[in-house]
């Protein structure tokens, strides 16, 4: 049939659609707050995990840190152990070449200044053993300070120096 009276047709229609919209927008309303609620529990369930990375992160930075620390000591300690071997070896090369004529009575060391005194046959082995110890490593500023005859065959020495200043944390 024809109607010819659009009028209550398009009300009624007007009216079927309303209500189409209306529960559209109610469905797209719930389905924004599912949505909107899911995105919630992802992004919380997101920081709770971020949050136990740091934590681990942390513990991790923590250890690397120990480990660290007993790295730089273990390099102290084997840098202080060859610093104790080279000075253990310069020592024994300044025993070692103390000539044989001389007999070393008392070496002594006071805040980087060696004395060494002893005696000697004649004067020519202690100047030469002075000469010994101006090239040592281990000296500076090397000299005979006394030098007195006991008597006419033994010489009684006295040399004074000072200890190179590198290495004076390690003498």
């Amino acid at each position: 049939m024809i109607r010819i009276n659009l009028f209550p047709w398009r009300a009624a229609y007007r009216k079927k659609m309303r209500r189409i919209v209306f529960f559209s927008l109610i469905f797209l309303g719930l389905l924004g707050a599912i949505f909107m609620v899911q995105m919630n529990a992802h992004l919380n369930q997101r920081i709770k995990k971020g949050k136990e990375e740091l934590a681990l992160l942390r513990d991790q930075v923590l250890r690397l840190q120990a480990y660290e620390k007993v790295e730089r000591q273990i390099t102290m300690l084997e840098d202080w152990k060859s610093g104790r071997q080279k000075t253990l070896q310069m020592f024994l090369k300044f025993v070692n070449d103390i000539p044989e004529d001389i007999g070393v009575e008392r070496i002594e060391r006071q805040e980087g200044k060696w004395t060494i005194e002893g005696e000697a046959p004649s004067r020519a082995p202690i100047v030469e053993w002075v000469r010994i110890l101006t090239r040592q490593p281990i000296f500076q500023a090397v000299h005979l300070s006394s030098l007195d005859t006991k008597n006419a065959a033994v010489f009684h020495f006295r040399i004074q120096a000072k200890s190179f200043e590198t290495l004076r944390g390690q003498i």
